[in-house]
Protein backbone atom coordinates (compact mmCIF):
# COMPACT_ATOMS: atom_id res chain seq x y z
CA UNK A 1 0.00 0.00 0.00
CA UNK A 2 2.11 2.59 -1.67
CA UNK A 3 2.43 5.86 0.65
CA UNK A 4 0.04 4.45 3.65
CA UNK A 5 0.89 6.63 6.77
CA UNK A 6 -0.75 7.09 9.60
CA UNK A 7 -0.33 8.15 12.85
CA UNK A 8 -1.39 5.50 15.04
CA UNK A 9 0.51 3.01 12.71
CA UNK A 10 4.08 5.17 13.71
CA UNK A 11 5.05 3.36 16.69
CA UNK A 12 7.58 0.65 16.39
CA UNK A 13 6.81 -0.56 19.85
CA UNK A 14 4.07 -0.51 22.57
CA UNK A 15 4.13 2.78 24.19
CA UNK A 16 2.48 2.83 27.71
CA UNK A 17 1.98 5.39 30.88
CA UNK A 18 2.52 4.20 33.90
CA UNK A 19 -0.83 3.95 35.27
CA UNK A 20 -2.12 1.94 32.07
CA UNK A 21 -4.70 -0.08 32.62
CA UNK A 22 -4.35 -3.56 31.78
CA UNK A 23 -5.17 -3.88 28.60
CA UNK A 24 -3.42 -6.90 27.51
CA UNK A 25 -6.65 -8.68 28.73
CA UNK A 26 -8.25 -7.38 25.57
CA UNK A 27 -6.14 -9.36 23.44
CA UNK A 28 -7.36 -12.39 21.98
CA UNK A 29 -11.18 -12.00 23.00
CA UNK A 30 -13.74 -12.11 20.04
CA UNK A 31 -15.42 -9.08 19.97
CA UNK A 32 -19.96 -9.60 19.03
CA UNK A 33 -19.80 -9.75 15.08
CA UNK A 34 -17.11 -11.77 14.26
CA UNK A 35 -14.11 -9.52 14.94
CA UNK A 36 -10.98 -10.98 17.18
CA UNK A 37 -8.69 -8.63 18.80
CA UNK A 38 -5.14 -8.97 17.90
CA UNK A 39 -2.46 -6.99 18.78
CA UNK A 40 -1.55 -3.96 20.50
CA UNK A 41 -0.82 -0.80 18.65
CA UNK A 42 -0.82 1.64 21.10
CA UNK A 43 -1.71 2.92 24.59
CA UNK A 44 -1.88 5.46 27.42
CA UNK A 45 -3.87 5.89 30.32
CA UNK A 46 -7.20 6.24 29.30
CA UNK A 47 -6.65 4.95 25.04
CA UNK A 48 -5.93 1.48 23.40
CA UNK A 49 -5.56 0.67 19.80
CA UNK A 50 -5.20 -2.87 18.62
CA UNK A 51 -5.38 -4.62 15.19
CA UNK A 52 -8.14 -6.63 14.60
CA UNK A 53 -8.99 -9.79 12.77
CA UNK A 54 -12.43 -9.91 10.67
CA UNK A 55 -13.51 -13.53 11.35
CA UNK A 56 -14.76 -14.60 7.71
CA UNK A 57 -13.01 -12.18 5.39
CA UNK A 58 -9.27 -12.57 6.60
CA UNK A 59 -7.87 -10.14 4.06
CA UNK A 60 -9.85 -7.14 5.48
CA UNK A 61 -7.97 -4.73 7.32
CA UNK A 62 -9.21 -2.86 10.76
CA UNK A 63 -8.25 -1.85 14.16
CA UNK A 64 -10.55 -1.38 17.29
CA UNK A 65 -10.13 1.95 19.71
CA UNK A 66 -11.51 1.23 23.48
CA UNK A 67 -11.50 4.15 25.50
CA UNK A 68 -12.15 4.16 29.45
CA UNK A 69 -15.20 6.32 29.94
CA UNK A 70 -18.07 6.58 32.83
CA UNK A 71 -21.30 4.93 32.65
CA UNK A 72 -22.94 7.72 31.52
CA UNK A 73 -20.61 8.57 28.96
CA UNK A 74 -20.18 5.20 27.85
CA UNK A 75 -23.85 5.03 26.86
CA UNK A 76 -24.51 8.83 25.00
CA UNK A 77 -21.22 7.60 23.10
CA UNK A 78 -22.41 4.62 22.36
CA UNK A 79 -25.37 6.03 20.91
CA UNK A 80 -23.46 8.09 18.63
CA UNK A 81 -21.81 5.46 17.26
CA UNK A 82 -24.66 3.49 16.58
CA UNK A 83 -25.91 6.70 14.73
CA UNK A 84 -23.16 7.23 12.67
CA UNK A 85 -23.69 3.28 12.01
CA UNK A 86 -26.77 3.77 10.08
CA UNK A 87 -25.31 6.27 7.44
CA UNK A 88 -24.99 5.12 3.99
CA UNK A 89 -23.57 7.98 2.40
CA UNK A 90 -20.74 6.76 0.12
CA UNK A 91 -17.89 9.79 1.66
CA UNK A 92 -18.49 8.38 5.27
CA UNK A 93 -16.56 6.22 6.68
CA UNK A 94 -18.24 4.31 9.87
CA UNK A 95 -17.50 2.15 12.43
CA UNK A 96 -17.83 -1.80 11.58
CA UNK A 97 -19.11 -2.27 15.18
CA UNK A 98 -19.29 -0.63 18.52
CA UNK A 99 -19.54 -2.24 21.85
CA UNK A 100 -18.47 -1.92 25.73
CA UNK A 101 -16.68 -4.12 27.99
CA UNK A 102 -15.32 -4.05 31.49
CA UNK A 103 -11.77 -4.42 32.96
CA UNK A 104 -10.21 -4.49 36.26
CA UNK A 105 -11.09 -0.55 37.44
CA UNK A 106 -13.67 0.79 35.25
CA UNK A 107 -15.54 0.23 31.77
CA UNK A 108 -14.45 0.73 28.41
CA UNK A 109 -16.36 1.48 24.95
CA UNK A 110 -14.34 0.48 21.62
CA UNK A 111 -15.56 1.53 17.89
CA UNK A 112 -13.81 -1.13 15.13
CA UNK A 113 -13.30 0.72 11.76
CA UNK A 114 -11.83 -0.16 8.43
CA UNK A 115 -8.47 0.53 8.44
CA UNK A 116 -7.45 3.10 5.27
CA UNK A 117 -5.26 2.48 2.55
CA UNK A 118 -4.19 5.77 2.70
CA UNK A 119 -4.68 8.92 4.77
CA UNK A 120 -4.22 12.85 3.05
CA UNK A 121 -1.94 13.77 5.76
CA UNK A 122 0.69 10.98 4.83
CA UNK A 123 0.33 12.42 1.35
CA UNK A 124 1.09 15.90 2.19
CA UNK A 125 4.57 14.75 3.83
CA UNK A 126 5.65 13.98 0.52
CA UNK A 127 3.65 16.36 -1.88
CA UNK A 128 0.59 18.71 -2.62
CA UNK A 129 -2.14 17.76 -3.92
CA UNK A 130 -2.61 19.13 -8.06
CA UNK A 131 -5.71 21.16 -8.70
CA UNK A 132 -8.07 17.77 -9.76
CA UNK A 133 -7.17 15.93 -7.02
CA UNK A 134 -7.93 18.92 -4.49
CA UNK A 135 -11.18 19.42 -5.95
CA UNK A 136 -11.65 15.53 -5.71
CA UNK A 137 -11.15 16.23 -2.18
CA UNK A 138 -13.82 19.33 -1.93
CA UNK A 139 -16.07 17.90 -3.48
CA UNK A 140 -16.26 14.45 -1.27
CA UNK A 141 -15.90 15.94 2.10
CA UNK A 142 -18.21 18.90 1.53
CA UNK A 143 -20.81 16.42 0.23
CA UNK A 144 -20.20 14.35 3.41
CA UNK A 145 -20.42 16.94 5.49
CA UNK A 146 -24.22 17.86 4.26
CA UNK A 147 -25.24 14.30 4.95
CA UNK A 148 -23.94 14.98 8.04
CA UNK A 149 -25.18 18.47 9.01
CA UNK A 150 -28.61 17.68 7.48
CA UNK A 151 -28.78 14.90 9.78
CA UNK A 152 -28.04 17.42 12.69
CA UNK A 153 -24.77 16.41 13.17
CA UNK A 154 -21.11 18.16 12.89
CA UNK A 155 -18.35 16.46 12.23
CA UNK A 156 -16.15 18.74 14.47
CA UNK A 157 -12.47 17.86 13.66
CA UNK A 158 -12.13 18.25 9.48
CA UNK A 159 -8.39 17.98 8.92
CA UNK A 160 -6.09 16.48 6.51
CA UNK A 161 -5.70 13.29 9.43
CA UNK A 162 -9.58 12.47 9.08
CA UNK A 163 -9.67 12.12 5.29
CA UNK A 164 -9.33 8.87 4.14
CA UNK A 165 -8.65 6.89 0.82
CA UNK A 166 -10.03 3.27 0.72
CA UNK A 167 -9.45 2.21 -2.84
CA UNK A 168 -10.57 4.40 -5.21
CA UNK A 169 -12.84 6.19 -2.87
CA UNK A 170 -12.26 9.43 -0.41
CA UNK A 171 -14.29 9.22 2.74
CA UNK A 172 -14.63 11.47 6.30
CA UNK A 173 -14.21 9.64 9.54
CA UNK A 174 -17.31 9.60 11.92
CA UNK A 175 -15.40 7.93 14.86
CA UNK A 176 -15.70 11.56 16.36
CA UNK A 177 -18.99 12.85 15.37
CA UNK A 178 -21.02 14.89 17.45
CA UNK A 179 -24.73 16.70 17.67
CA UNK A 180 -24.50 20.11 16.59
CA UNK A 181 -24.56 22.48 20.14
CA UNK A 182 -23.07 19.76 21.41
CA UNK A 183 -20.17 19.33 23.31
CA UNK A 184 -19.05 15.29 23.10
CA UNK A 185 -18.66 13.98 26.33
CA UNK A 186 -15.62 11.70 24.81
CA UNK A 187 -13.11 13.12 23.06
CA UNK A 188 -12.03 10.82 20.69
CA UNK A 189 -10.56 13.14 17.89
CA UNK A 190 -8.54 16.46 19.08
CA UNK A 191 -9.49 19.47 16.45
CA UNK A 192 -6.70 20.66 14.10
CA UNK A 193 -8.44 23.73 13.14
CA UNK A 194 -10.40 25.56 15.66
CA UNK A 195 -13.23 28.44 14.53
CA UNK A 196 -12.77 31.72 16.06
CA UNK A 197 -16.35 31.61 17.67
CA UNK A 198 -15.80 27.85 18.89
CA UNK A 199 -14.72 27.44 22.33
CA UNK A 200 -12.23 24.31 22.45
CA UNK A 201 -14.58 22.30 20.29
CA UNK A 202 -16.03 22.69 16.89
CA UNK A 203 -20.27 22.25 17.31
CA UNK A 204 -21.88 23.79 14.43
CA UNK A 205 -21.43 23.53 10.96
CA UNK A 206 -20.05 27.30 9.97
CA UNK A 207 -16.74 25.84 12.26
CA UNK A 208 -16.89 22.26 9.55
CA UNK A 209 -16.96 24.69 6.84
CA UNK A 210 -14.25 26.86 8.26
CA UNK A 211 -12.08 23.54 9.12
CA UNK A 212 -12.82 22.42 5.44
CA UNK A 213 -11.51 25.57 3.89
CA UNK A 214 -8.08 25.18 5.80
CA UNK A 215 -7.93 21.27 5.16
CA UNK A 216 -8.20 22.40 1.36
CA UNK A 217 -5.64 25.15 1.77
CA UNK A 218 -3.38 22.56 4.10
CA UNK A 219 -4.08 20.13 1.07
CA UNK A 220 -2.71 22.64 -1.91
CA UNK A 221 0.21 24.09 -0.12
CA UNK A 222 1.37 21.45 2.57
CA UNK A 223 1.29 24.20 5.45
CA UNK A 224 -0.68 24.19 8.25
CA UNK A 225 -3.62 27.62 7.86
CA UNK A 226 -3.08 29.84 10.34
CA UNK A 227 -5.56 32.50 10.56
CA UNK A 228 -5.01 36.11 10.28
CA UNK A 229 -2.06 38.13 9.14
CA UNK A 230 0.10 37.04 6.32
CA UNK A 231 -1.38 33.39 6.15
CA UNK A 232 -0.27 32.35 2.28
CA UNK A 233 -3.64 33.16 0.73
CA UNK A 234 -2.37 35.13 -1.79
CA UNK A 235 -0.81 32.18 -2.94
CA UNK A 236 -3.17 30.51 -4.60
CA UNK A 237 -4.25 30.30 -7.42
CA UNK A 238 -7.96 31.16 -8.88
CA UNK A 239 -10.75 29.28 -7.79
CA UNK A 240 -8.56 27.77 -4.33
CA UNK A 241 -8.19 31.54 -3.20
CA UNK A 242 -12.02 33.11 -3.51
CA UNK A 243 -13.12 29.07 -2.14
CA UNK A 244 -10.81 29.45 0.84
CA UNK A 245 -11.08 33.00 1.69
CA UNK A 246 -14.87 32.58 2.00
CA UNK A 247 -14.31 28.99 3.77
CA UNK A 248 -12.42 30.90 6.63
CA UNK A 249 -14.33 34.30 7.39
CA UNK A 250 -13.43 34.95 10.77
CA UNK A 251 -17.51 36.12 10.94
CA UNK A 252 -19.63 32.88 10.50
CA UNK A 253 -22.34 34.90 9.13
CA UNK A 254 -20.35 35.96 6.58
CA UNK A 255 -18.51 32.57 6.22
CA UNK A 256 -19.62 29.90 2.88
CA UNK A 257 -22.11 27.51 3.20
CA UNK A 258 -21.92 23.86 1.75
CA UNK A 259 -24.30 24.77 -0.68
CA UNK A 260 -22.33 27.74 -1.82
CA UNK A 261 -19.19 26.14 -2.67
CA UNK A 262 -20.29 25.06 -6.44
CA UNK A 263 -21.39 28.94 -6.84
CA UNK A 264 -17.69 29.77 -5.16
CA UNK A 265 -15.75 26.98 -7.88
CA UNK A 266 -17.31 29.13 -10.84
CA UNK A 267 -16.69 32.48 -9.78
CA UNK A 268 -20.39 33.40 -8.64
CA UNK A 269 -20.84 36.12 -6.48
CA UNK A 270 -21.86 34.90 -3.30
CA UNK A 271 -23.18 37.70 -0.96
CA UNK A 272 -24.13 38.17 2.40
CA UNK A 273 -24.76 34.31 3.77
CA UNK A 274 -27.76 34.07 6.08
CA UNK A 275 -28.13 30.82 7.52
CA UNK A 276 -31.32 28.65 6.56
CA UNK A 277 -33.01 27.61 9.83
CA UNK A 278 -34.04 23.83 9.80
CA UNK A 279 -37.06 22.97 11.99
CA UNK A 280 -35.87 20.24 14.58
CA UNK A 281 -38.85 18.26 13.11
CA UNK A 282 -37.55 18.23 9.75
CA UNK A 283 -33.92 16.70 10.70
CA UNK A 284 -35.45 14.28 13.43
CA UNK A 285 -33.80 10.55 13.51
CA UNK A 286 -36.35 8.21 11.90
CA UNK A 287 -38.03 5.99 14.85
CA UNK A 288 -36.29 2.81 15.56
CA UNK A 289 -38.84 0.78 14.51
CA UNK A 290 -39.90 2.50 11.21
CA UNK A 291 -39.24 0.61 7.63
CA UNK A 292 -36.24 0.85 5.96
CA UNK A 293 -38.65 2.09 3.48
CA UNK A 294 -40.12 4.98 5.96
CA UNK A 295 -35.92 5.61 6.56
CA UNK A 296 -35.84 6.23 2.76
CA UNK A 297 -38.25 8.63 2.42
CA UNK A 298 -37.77 10.17 5.88
CA UNK A 299 -34.17 10.63 4.03
CA UNK A 300 -35.08 12.14 0.90
CA UNK A 301 -38.09 14.87 2.91
CA UNK A 302 -34.83 15.62 5.18
CA UNK A 303 -32.88 16.17 1.71
CA UNK A 304 -35.61 18.72 0.46
CA UNK A 305 -35.73 20.58 3.95
CA UNK A 306 -32.20 21.47 4.00
CA UNK A 307 -31.82 22.92 0.27
CA UNK A 308 -31.49 26.15 -0.14
CA UNK A 309 -34.96 28.21 -0.25
CA UNK A 310 -33.57 30.94 -3.31
CA UNK A 311 -30.82 31.09 -5.31
CA UNK A 312 -30.05 34.61 -7.10
CA UNK A 313 -28.55 35.17 -10.40
CA UNK A 314 -26.76 37.54 -11.16
CA UNK A 315 -25.62 37.05 -14.59
CA UNK A 316 -27.30 38.19 -17.93
CA UNK A 317 -31.05 36.94 -18.85
CA UNK A 318 -29.78 35.18 -21.98
CA UNK A 319 -30.60 31.97 -20.17
CA UNK A 320 -33.80 32.59 -20.24
CA UNK A 321 -34.51 32.93 -23.87
CA UNK A 322 -32.93 30.41 -24.73
CA UNK A 323 -34.47 27.87 -22.33
CA UNK A 324 -38.17 29.70 -24.05
CA UNK A 325 -36.11 28.44 -27.26
CA UNK A 326 -35.86 24.72 -26.01
CA UNK A 327 -39.80 24.88 -24.88
CA UNK A 328 -40.75 25.86 -28.72
CA UNK A 329 -38.55 23.37 -30.38
CA UNK A 330 -39.68 20.54 -27.98
CA UNK A 331 -43.54 21.75 -28.64
CA UNK A 332 -42.53 21.36 -32.61
CA UNK A 333 -40.76 18.20 -32.13
CA UNK A 334 -44.18 17.01 -30.25
CA UNK A 335 -46.54 18.28 -32.83
CA UNK A 336 -44.76 16.44 -35.43
CA UNK A 337 -44.09 13.01 -33.76
CA UNK A 338 -45.53 9.79 -35.34
CA UNK A 339 -49.15 9.21 -34.88
CA UNK A 340 -49.68 5.41 -35.38
CA UNK A 341 -46.06 4.00 -35.14
CA UNK A 342 -44.70 2.76 -32.15
CA UNK A 343 -41.05 3.58 -31.15
CA UNK A 344 -38.83 0.82 -31.54
CA UNK A 345 -36.53 0.93 -28.72
CA UNK A 346 -33.03 -0.99 -29.07
CA UNK A 347 -31.60 -2.65 -25.99
CA UNK A 348 -29.62 -0.61 -23.75
CA UNK A 349 -25.51 -1.11 -24.31
CA UNK A 350 -23.85 -2.86 -22.05
CA UNK A 351 -22.07 -0.86 -18.81
CA UNK A 352 -18.70 0.09 -19.50
CA UNK A 353 -16.08 -2.45 -17.13
CA UNK A 354 -12.58 -1.18 -16.90
CA UNK A 355 -10.04 -3.11 -18.50
CA UNK A 356 -8.67 -6.39 -16.57
CA UNK A 357 -5.71 -5.82 -14.43
CA UNK A 358 -6.75 -2.49 -13.65
CA UNK A 359 -6.27 -1.10 -10.34
CA UNK A 360 -7.71 2.24 -9.72
CA UNK A 361 -5.62 4.72 -7.54
CA UNK A 362 -6.77 6.69 -4.39
CA UNK A 363 -5.24 9.93 -5.34
CA UNK A 364 -6.18 10.22 -9.61
CA UNK A 365 -2.58 11.38 -10.24
CA UNK A 366 -0.32 9.03 -8.01
CA UNK A 367 2.44 7.31 -9.98
CA UNK A 368 0.66 4.70 -11.75
CA UNK A 369 2.17 1.34 -13.32
CA UNK A 370 2.69 1.74 -17.05
CA UNK A 371 0.20 -1.08 -18.24
CA UNK A 372 -2.53 1.30 -16.26
CA UNK A 373 -1.90 4.16 -18.67
CA UNK A 374 -5.50 3.27 -20.09
CA UNK A 375 -7.04 3.47 -16.88
CA UNK A 376 -10.44 4.87 -16.88
CA UNK A 377 -10.39 7.69 -14.45
CA UNK A 378 -12.63 8.40 -11.85
CA UNK A 379 -13.56 11.32 -13.25
CA UNK A 380 -14.46 9.99 -16.62
CA UNK A 381 -15.97 6.52 -15.74
CA UNK A 382 -19.61 5.73 -15.46
CA UNK A 383 -21.37 6.22 -12.10
CA UNK A 384 -21.41 2.96 -10.21
CA UNK A 385 -25.21 1.63 -10.57
CA UNK A 386 -25.06 -0.52 -7.16
CA UNK A 387 -26.00 2.65 -5.03
CA UNK A 388 -28.70 3.67 -7.49
CA UNK A 389 -30.39 0.25 -8.20
CA UNK A 390 -30.78 -0.14 -4.23
CA UNK A 391 -33.30 2.77 -4.56
CA UNK A 392 -35.41 2.29 -7.28
CA UNK A 393 -39.26 2.06 -6.74
CA UNK A 394 -39.93 -1.79 -8.46
CA UNK A 395 -43.19 -2.76 -8.75
CA UNK A 396 -43.34 -6.58 -9.04
CA UNK A 397 -45.67 -7.78 -12.05
CA UNK A 398 -45.12 -11.42 -13.73
CA UNK A 399 -42.99 -9.87 -16.50
CA UNK A 400 -40.67 -7.35 -14.04
CA UNK A 401 -40.74 -9.15 -11.29
CA UNK A 402 -38.81 -7.26 -7.97
CA UNK A 403 -36.23 -9.35 -6.83
CA UNK A 404 -35.32 -7.66 -3.30
CA UNK A 405 -33.02 -9.50 -0.83
CA UNK A 406 -32.31 -8.62 2.31
CA UNK A 407 -28.05 -8.84 2.74
CA UNK A 408 -26.44 -9.67 5.41
CA UNK A 409 -23.10 -10.52 5.51
CA UNK A 410 -20.61 -10.19 2.42
CA UNK A 411 -17.70 -12.47 2.08
CA UNK A 412 -14.46 -12.33 -0.62
CA UNK A 413 -14.60 -16.35 -0.37
CA UNK A 414 -17.79 -18.71 -1.31
CA UNK A 415 -16.97 -21.28 1.05
CA UNK A 416 -16.92 -18.58 3.94
CA UNK A 417 -20.19 -17.24 3.06
CA UNK A 418 -21.44 -20.78 2.79
CA UNK A 419 -20.17 -21.87 6.49
CA UNK A 420 -21.77 -18.39 7.83
CA UNK A 421 -25.20 -19.02 5.86
CA UNK A 422 -24.99 -22.53 8.01
CA UNK A 423 -25.13 -21.43 10.49
CA UNK A 424 -27.19 -18.94 10.49
CA UNK A 425 -29.86 -21.08 9.17
CA UNK A 426 -29.20 -23.85 12.02
CA UNK A 427 -29.69 -21.26 14.59
CA UNK A 428 -32.32 -19.44 12.67
CA UNK A 429 -33.64 -21.28 10.50
CA UNK A 430 -37.22 -18.87 9.93
CA UNK A 431 -34.28 -16.33 7.89
CA UNK A 432 -33.94 -18.84 5.20
CA UNK A 433 -30.43 -17.85 5.40
CA UNK A 434 -28.43 -18.98 1.73
CA UNK A 435 -25.31 -17.74 -0.39
CA UNK A 436 -25.97 -15.09 -3.51
CA UNK A 437 -23.36 -13.79 -5.68
CA UNK A 438 -24.27 -10.89 -7.79
CA UNK A 439 -23.96 -10.82 -11.75
CA UNK A 440 -20.40 -9.05 -12.57
CA UNK A 441 -19.61 -9.22 -9.12
CA UNK A 442 -18.01 -12.60 -9.16
CA UNK A 443 -15.70 -11.92 -6.16
CA UNK A 444 -17.74 -11.32 -3.90
CA UNK A 445 -20.31 -13.67 -2.01
CA UNK A 446 -23.68 -12.55 0.02
CA UNK A 447 -25.12 -14.35 2.86
CA UNK A 448 -28.64 -13.35 2.35
CA UNK A 449 -32.13 -13.50 4.16
CA UNK A 450 -35.01 -15.19 2.23
CA UNK A 451 -34.79 -15.12 -1.52
CA UNK A 452 -36.86 -12.89 -4.41
CA UNK A 453 -39.23 -10.58 -3.04
CA UNK A 454 -40.96 -7.27 -3.31
CA UNK A 455 -38.79 -4.09 -1.44
CA UNK A 456 -41.81 -4.07 1.61
CA UNK A 457 -41.34 -7.54 2.38
CA UNK A 458 -37.70 -7.52 2.15
CA UNK A 459 -37.96 -4.31 4.43
CA UNK A 460 -39.86 -6.43 7.04
CA UNK A 461 -37.87 -9.63 6.70
CA UNK A 462 -34.68 -7.37 7.81
CA UNK A 463 -36.60 -5.94 10.63
CA UNK A 464 -37.34 -8.91 11.87
CA UNK A 465 -33.63 -10.31 10.48
CA UNK A 466 -32.11 -7.17 13.19
CA UNK A 467 -34.20 -8.40 16.09
CA UNK A 468 -32.77 -12.07 16.19
CA UNK A 469 -29.64 -10.58 16.37
CA UNK A 470 -28.48 -10.22 13.10
CA UNK A 471 -26.22 -6.88 11.94
CA UNK A 472 -27.81 -3.71 12.41
CA UNK A 473 -26.14 -2.42 9.92
CA UNK A 474 -27.64 -4.72 7.04
CA UNK A 475 -29.89 -3.88 4.34
CA UNK A 476 -32.14 -4.47 1.27
CA UNK A 477 -30.82 -4.44 -2.42
CA UNK A 478 -32.59 -5.41 -5.57
CA UNK A 479 -30.68 -7.33 -8.25
CA UNK A 480 -31.16 -8.59 -11.43
CA UNK A 481 -31.45 -12.32 -10.81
Amino acid sequence: MTGFVLSFLHMTSVELAPDNPDWSQLEGITLEGGYQVAELLFADSSTARFRVRVLGEYQRKAFATFYCVSETDAQEQLQLWERAREFRHPGLSVPLAVGRRSLPGGEVVYALLDRPDENLSGVLRKRALESEETDEILRNVAQALDELHGCGFVHGCVSPEEVFAFGSSIKLSTAGIRRIDSIPSLKVSSPKYVAPESTGENITPAADVLCLGATVFEALTQKRFVPGGSNGLDSLAEPWKRIVQKCVEPDPAQRARIADLDRLREGEPVLKIAEVATPAALVAEPAADSTAVEQELSHLRRQRSVAPTERVFHGSRSWIYAAATLVLVALLLWAARPKHKAAVVGPSPPPQTATAGQTPSSWPTKTLAPDTATAVSRHNRPPETGTAEARKTTVASPQNPAIWRVVLYTFSREEDAQKRARAISQKHPGLGARTFSPSGKNQLYLVVAGGPMTRDEAARLRQEAVRQGMPSDSYIQNYKQ
